[in-house]
């Protein structure tokens, strides 16, 4: 086990981001749910072929790997939960079609399944959330990912406050901590962005 808590680091961020993720995901199964029926769920289907929105969220999901795999700033992490809740919303939608031989998407338990999947998630989320508190090696690399901020020179007042809340229940003899306390009283921070989409 403690291998496992020294290669996964909790973000102190997850909350929010794990609700947007869900939020998105929810929003893509009714999304389209409401769009298939409008239109009276029209296929793409070349030939023998037929495009399943499925392989929309495959791809939706693998662009959101690609960013996480491949940037670390705050803007690509909302990205990726946006990304990632959309593709799982078209991918679960298709659930019917998993789990029948006939690859029936009107399969009736499949809307039943589906918000079952969602109550799940949303359990495991909670439950990953609200875990005990974090140790003190989190609490520093939290406080460094904050920290990344100041050479975007993106940090605002708040993200200073919370880090420095981290810090306080950090060992203020720990050379890590004091080195962060002094970069986050040394640097300006810029004003509270407004509440954005």
């Amino acid at each position: 086990m403690k291998l496992f808590n020294r290669h996964l680091m909790r973000n102190h961020e997850s909350r929010g981001l794990l609700e947007l993720f869900f939020v998105t995901a929810v929003f893509s199964v009714l999304g389209i749910r409401f769009f298939l029926a409008l239109t009276g769920y029209p296929s793409i289907s070349p030939g023998n072929l037929h495009i399943a929105h499925v392989l929309l969220g495959g791809v939706l999901m693998m662009i959101a790997l690609v960013i996480a795999l491949a940037y670390i700033n705050k803007s690509a992490y909302y990205l990726v939960a946006v990304l990632g809740g959309f593709g799982f919303g078209a991918f679960i939608d298709e659930l019917g079609k998993f789990i029948t031989g006939d690859n029936n998407y009107f399969y009736r338990p499949a809307v039943t399944l589906i918000y079952l999947v969602f109550v799940l998630l949303y359990l495991a989320i909670e439950k990953f959330v609200n875990k005990p508190r974090l140790s003190e090696q989190e609490k520093l690399i939290n406080v460094l990912e904050i920290a990344k901020e100041v050479v975007l020179e993106d940090l605002d007042h708040r993200e200073r406050r919370r880090a420095l809340d981290l810090l306080k229940e950090c060992s203020p003899s720990d050379p890590v901590t004091k080195a962060l306390r002094e970069l986050l009283y040394a640097t300006q921070s810029v004003p509270v962005p407004g509440p954005d989409i």
